[in-house]
């Protein structure tokens, strides 16, 4: 019976691209007035013609649909929404939360299609034509009102437990990495039995839960709301992102009672480098763990994968491996650490991964529904890369005379350290060193956008003659190898940074 929906869903697909390109033409969006600045039409009628449940005048339905709990006790809207906090648990009831003035304020903000209200990584993501991983595709599949007394999907992202260090985490959703990387206290933990308990209201009327972590599988309060949901509505559709290690009898007593939608993070096909991506985890038992999530699963399975600047090249293999075993994949955006990121990197490099990207050829069942899906995807994200490039390149435009700024604003900072000549008796001969060595440094160093605005700073903060009462101005006198270390310190990806 699925073989037959798929093809029918496959062969029906061109006329549902056609139905959106034609219903999007036609629709009436939201204007811009003098309190909402509403998406222009165009943008909206470019993402209508993708959106997988139909055109809808409306960009974003999470805060009628979906309410999500991270770490701190916030109540938000989506997973990327952490900046615009809606109420805090367990100083405000769930239901005080889904009925607060905060998130009625955001629904009048969605009723314009303004994205002003903490909606900034969905925004960028609209202006690089990336909208098949927008997370306001969440609510769409429930996007038939914008009044629910109870919403159809909760997310928890309840802990940090995790047993594993991966490069691109914090310690905000890794205990591991709190502990043993940032040397930190480990999170307290908001939620408790009162919380479970108030959800018994909300359970019923759930249509869909998401779990997050750490490491969902090792967060204990998380069975007990298993539990419940089993006694209270087992038809809810459950999805919890993995890291694919932790797999027990525990835990497929859990699947097997549950309608459960297993979505696995993978970044790597090679074991040495999946080891160095996600430390503490091995590749074997995972792709193992993966076989067994489909069977336990009846094959709800999809792949979550990260491309980086250090496993770009993998990301096509990962979706062939994907398309193989009749997965979905999810590409991960990163937005930090920006080392990582590849939106970090120069017009040359982001050329190379866009022609190796432009030069795959797909092998595996790409005629199968889910492996379409998979290619558009893939072609999404391509496209945002050729996206980063073109920005880069207009970038590093700006700094075209970077040679005569560099001359400029190194003849001004040596100017405005032997000005420190004669405020202080104590000073003068250090000052003396350190414009020796400032200048042997800036002979030493190649211009560059991210050095030159590195040197900017510096000069900023010299230039105010409080510096003078500053304690780290006597600690670079005495240190004038401290400079370099501030030159190192800023790099490429911090550069970029600040234009993303």
């Amino acid at each position: 019976m699925k073989y037959y929906l798929k093809k029918v869903c496959t062969s029906i697909y061109p006329a549902f691209k056609f139905y959106n390109f034609f219903k999007s033409a036609f629709l009436k969006y939201p204007e811009s007035d003098q309190l909402f600045s509403s998406l222009p039409s165009d943008i909206m009628k470019s993402y209508n013609k993708t959106r997988v449940f139909g055109a809808k005048k409306l960009f974003c339905y999470s805060p009628f649909i979906n309410l999500f709990f991270n770490t701190s006790g916030h109540a938000i809207a989506c997973c990327r929404s952490h900046q615009n906090i809606l109420g805090i648990y367990p100083e405000q009831s769930i239901k005080d939360i889904w009925t607060g003035h905060k998130i009625e304020k955001l629904r009048q903000f969605m009723l314009h299609n303004d994205l002003s209200m903490g909606c900034a990584y969905c925004k960028f993501q609209l202006e690089t034509k990336r909208y098949r991983s927008l997370p306001s595709a969440l609510a769409e599949e429930f996007a038939n009102s914008t009044s629910y007394a109870y919403p159809r999907i909760i997310e928890f992202e309840l802990s940090n437990v995790c047993n594993l260090e991966c490069v691109m985490c914090s310690g905000r959703v890794s205990s591991a990495i709190r502990k043993n990387r940032e040397h930190d206290n480990p999170l307290a933990m908001p939620y408790d039995d009162n919380f479970v308990e108030q959800l018994k209201e909300f359970i019923p009327h759930l249509k869909q839960a998401y779990f997050f972590g750490g490491e969902p599988f090792l967060i204990p309060i998380y069975y007990k709301i298993w539990e419940e949901i089993i006694k209270l509505n087992p038809k809810i559709e459950l999805y919890a992102v993995t890291n694919g290690t932790i797999l027990n009898d525990r835990i497929k007593n859990i699947l097997l009672r549950t309608k459960f939608n297993i979505i696995i993070s993978l970044d790597s096909l090679n074991k040495e480098r999946a080891a160095k991506i996600r430390c503490g985890a091995n590749l074997d038992e995972v792709l193992s763990n993966i076989n067994e999530f489909f069977k336990l699963t009846k094959r709800r399975v999809s792949i979550s994968h990260t491309p980086m600047t250090i496993n770009w090249f993998e990301t096509p293999d990962i979706i062939e491996y994907c398309n193989k075993i009749d997965a979905t994949i999810n590409l991960s955006y990163v937005e930090g650490p920006s080392e990582f990121a590849l939106w970090s990197l120069l017009p040359e490099q982001l050329e190379e991964i866009y022609t190796h990207y432009n030069n795959v050829k797909w092998k595996n069942n790409i005629k199968k529904f889910r492996a379409k899906n998979n290619i558009r995807v893939f072609e999404e994200w391509k496209n945002q890369i050729l996206y980063f490039k073109e920005k880069n390149q207009q970038i590093l435009a700006t700094f075209s005379n970077l040679s005569q700024q560099w001359q400029e604003v190194s003849e001004k900072v040596l100017s405005l350290i032997l000005g420190f000549k004669g405020k202080n008796p104590d000073y003068d001969s250090r000052v003396q060193a350190y414009y020796e060595y400032f200048l042997g440094l800036l002979k030493k160093t190649s211009p560059s956008p991210w050095s030159l605005k590195c040197l900017k700073e510096i000069t900023a903060q010299i230039s105010n003659e409080a510096i003078l009462l500053n304690p780290d101005f006597e600690r670079h006198l005495n240190n004038p190898m401290l400079i370099k270390d501030y030159f190192d310190s800023y790099t490429q990806s911090d550069f970029f940074k600040d234009y993303y």
